[in-house]
Parts: C-alpha cells; sequence; structure tokens
C-alpha cells in the first residue's frame, strides 16, 4: 500500500466515529440556570399580581353591594319619612278644618240673627250695608282660597316641591 487516499476497495477495520458535540460550557449552563430563574420570578410576579387584581375586583364587587344596600336603605328611610308627613299633613289639616268650623259655628248664627232682627226693626238700610260688607269679605276669601288652591296644585305638580 503505497501512501495516498484509501481506495475503496481496501478494509478499514474501524470506520472513524462521528464528530462528538462539545461539552457545553459551565457559562451557557450558568446562564440558562440564571434566565430560568428569572422566567420563574417573573411569573411568581404576575402570578401575585394576578392575586392582586382578583382582590381589587372582589373588593370593587362588595362596594358595589354596600352602594346598592344603602341607595335601598336610603328610599325605605325615605318613603317612611313621606309617610310621616303625609300623615302629620293630614292631621294638620283635619284640625285647620276643625278650627275653622268652630269659628264659623258662632258667627253664622249670629249673623243670621242680627239680619232677622233688622228685617223685624224694619232696618232695611242696615241689612243692606252688611250684605255689602260679606260681599266684600266673602268674595276676597273666595278669590284669596282660589289662588292658594291654585298655587298649592303647582307646588305638587313641580318637581322642586317633591322629597329626594
Amino acid at each position: 500500500m503505497t501512501g495516498g487516499p484509501p481506495k475503496p476497495t481496501d478494509l478499514t477495520p474501524y470506520a472513524a466515529p462521528p464528530p462528538q458535540a462539545a461539552a457545553p460550557s459551565t457559562e451557557f449552563l450558568a446562564q440558562l440556570v440564571a434566565n430560568q430563574a428569572k422566567a420563574n420570578a417573573n411569573q411568581a410576579k404576575a402570578n401575585e399580581l394576578h392575586e392582586k387584581e382578583l382582590e381589587l375586583q372582589q373588593y370593587q364587587a362588595e362596594t358595589e353591594r354596600k352602594k346598592i344596600d344603602h341607595a335601598q336603605e336610603y328610599s325605605l328611610k325615605a318613603l317612611d319619612a313621606q309617610l310621616l308627613d303625609r300623615q302629620e299633613e293630614r292631621v294638620s289639616q283635619s284640625k285647620t278644618t276643625m278650627l275653622s268650623f268652630w269659628i264659623l259655628l258662632p258667627v253664622v248664627p249670629g249673623i243670621l240673627g242680627i239680619a232677622w232682627y233688622a228685617l223685624y226693626a224694619n232696618k232695611e238700610q242696615f241689612i243692606i250695608e252688611v250684605l255689602k260688607y260679606l260681599a266684600t269679605f266673602a268674595g276676597g276669601g273666595g278669590v284669596g282660597y282660589f289662588f292658594a288652591h291654585k298655587k298649592a296644585a303647582r307646588s305638587t305638580d313641580s318637581p322642586e316641591g317633591s322629597a329626594p
């Protein structure tokens, strides 16, 4: 055998082993471990952040529930106050009506008595003067009552007069 490349017919007892990959360097392994540690730390932070977001959502839901409960309690208290106010208003109107009745009870028979006596004594001029005064006062009272009634109707129709 002469020098030179082996011929295909030459039998070689062993083939050359394939080249092996170089063993990873310790720097590469250290960098891989550091990157994995950073990824684990980032994942832990993300999990912690997610837990805090869940706590915040739970707190917001609880706050919204409390807000609704307070609004309902306020509404119930407002309705109770309105009911009490209306009861007091009815009692006040009842007292006013009763007082008006007791004031007019002696006044009307008194005026009728005076008119009867004036007719009996032939004092027609006195009766005419009394009727003028009565018409003036009754007319003024009627007009005042009309305007007060209109004002009360307007105040109950307007939103300013209603309870919040």
